[in-house]
């Protein structure tokens, strides 16, 4: 899953589009979220992040959605993220 990722760290092009993205997610939902310790993942956070990398894990090396449309793809997160909801809103 990560070695795709060491071929592209020299690319300038790809480094930057890593940077905007890790721009927008901290000016955008990370920053909506309470974190008492930056250092340390919440229960919470360790299932958001599992169940998102997870899931486009098996999107590409998987057998989900093999062959399915990027819309069908986005609205099977869009049901994951959806059932994770009550885990959410009763975290303290």
């Amino acid at each position: 899953m990560w070695s795709e990722e060491t071929i592209y760290s020299g690319n300038e092009a790809y480094m930057a589009a890593s940077e905007q993205l890790g721009s927008n997610l901290k000016g955008g939902f990370a920053d909506s979220i309470h974190d008492t310790d930056p250092f340390q993942l919440s229960t919470e956070e360790l299932l958001a992040w599992s169940s998102v990398h997870g899931l486009a894990n098996l999107f590409i090396d998987g057998p989900i959605a093999r062959g399915q449309s990027r819309q069908h793809k986005l609205a099977l997160a869009t049901r994951m993220i959806i059932a994770m909801k009550p885990v959410f809103t009763t975290a303290s």
